[in-house]
């Protein structure tokens, strides 16, 4: 790294929060806390569509840019990796515009949690790959939308010994989250279907809860479980190749 660089660190983490070089690089630290050298106010969520926030840095003059941002992927984590790449763009000598108009055009990799606003469902692609974290995340992500929440789930692979009990804990956590729909696919997908239909005899809400073997078993099926305005999320690992589920809903909802 040149010996001028400078380390850019989350300053709402605790861990990171008192480093004040790494190596002698300098750290500037980034959060929604006023205290760190770049950070965001008046965040407002937009659900799936992202969020709105006004981007402080401060400036080694004592001096502050301050101007608004427009965050178009979805999650408040994504605040936070606007305002480390301000910082970046800023110290590369950006100007607030030209950052401001980056973050705004920003797109997610396809099949990493993008949204797609179809005719008749919207649609969360994260047909590239999935692990337990991940997972969670995108059910979380699914239960920021309106209308009737879909979560349209395979199997997570290379998980190594757990890997029975790690599905069967996104089956409790989906249904925890009062997903309207889970439909659960593949072999190891069994113990996430099997753990959301246990977890549930003592909640109240009414999640309805499928099981297919495959993915070409469950395909035919979706047209008559999904509805026109559903929020539909398609997660699973690479090798479950949920990308041709993607296909089947956009071609069906030309």
């Amino acid at each position: 790294m040149n010996p001028d660089g400078y380390v850019f660190v989350n300053g709402d983490d605790n861990l990171l929060a008192n480093i004040s070089q790494k190596e002698n690089h300098k750290a500037v630290h980034f959060g929604l806390n006023p205290s760190n050298e770049i950070y965001a106010g008046g965040v407002e969520g937009r659900g799936l569509f992202g969020s709105r926030a006004v981007i402080h840095i401060k400036l080694e003059n004592q001096s502050m840019e301050i101007f608004p941002a427009e965050i178009p992927l979805p999650g408040g984590h994504m605040v936070l990796n606007a305002l480390a790449a301000a910082g970046v763009g800023r110290q590369l000598g950006l100007s607030a515009d030209e950052i401001r108009k980056g973050i705004a055009n920003v797109e997610e990799v396809g099949g990493r949690g993008n949204v797609m606003s179809l005719s008749r469902y919207t649609l969360i692609d994260g047909s590239y790959n999935a692990n337990p974290e991940s997972m969670r995340a995108a059910i979380g992500l699914l239960t920021l939308s309106e209308g009737r929440k879909v979560a349209v789930l395979g199997d997570m692979f290379e998980l190594g010994e757990r890997e029975e009990e790690l599905h069967a804990e996104i089956g409790s956590y989906a249904r925890e989250k009062e997903i309207d729909v889970l439909i659960c696919v593949g072999g190891l997908s069994k113990n996430m279907y099997e753990m959301a239909i246990q977890s549930g005899r003592d909640k109240k809400n009414k999640t309805e809860i499928h099981y297919f073997e495959n993915r070409d078993k469950m395909i035919p099926e979706l047209s008559g479980i999904l509805k026109e305005g559903d929020t539909i999320l398609v997660k699973a690992s690479h090798g479950m190749h949920f990308e041709k589920v993607v296909e089947f809903l956009q071609k069906g909802s030309r």
